[in-house]
């Protein structure tokens, strides 16, 4: 029995170094208030050391179940060390057909994970520009607390 905690404990530890070890960024932003403005971007500025890797981006979505709508659409921007930028229009399912929340709750809040990009290659060394703006009929959208990003080598 011993040994079989033993194993299982080296092998959590185990898996916990290489995600740690393997995430490049990981960074969330409160937004104040828990009420995001549609003139307000959410900004994160990433180093890109490696450009022959493959990386994974990871959006996190924070908001509590009072917030009125299914999905979330963003503009997500990415503006490359050499200045030029992607846009790209996104609509982030928050709710099931059934109208369950999605993710995780811890109280009356949850939080959900979506894969933006599985598998890609960035193609300069330097310091990416990652933004988000909400793109939703209401300028102001309550209820959203929290907007992040993960990057991670595959």
């Amino acid at each position: 029995m011993r040994k079989l905690l033993i194993i299982t404990f080296s092998f959590i530890i185990l898996t916990f170094s290489c995600e740690q070890k393997n995430t490049v960024f990981s960074e969330n932003f409160t937004i104040p208030n828990n009420t995001w403005n549609y003139d307000s971007l959410i900004q994160f500025k990433v180093n890109i050391k490696n450009i022959n890797e493959f990386y994974q981006i990871r959006f996190r979505i924070s908001h509590h179940q009072k917030y009125a709508f299914s999905n979330l659409w963003i503009k997500f921007i990415v503006i490359a060390p050499d200045s030029n930028a992607i846009i790209d229009t996104i609509n982030i399912p928050l709710q099931d057909q059934q109208h369950r929340w999605l993710g995780k709750a811890i109280g009356k809040n949850w939080s959900l994970e979506y894969i933006y990009a599985d598998s890609i290659k960035f193609r300069q060394i330097g310091v990416y520009n990652f933004l988000f703006q909400h793109i939703m009929r209401p300028d102001e959208l309550k209820y959203i607390n929290k907007i992040g990003i993960t990057i991670k080598k595959n």
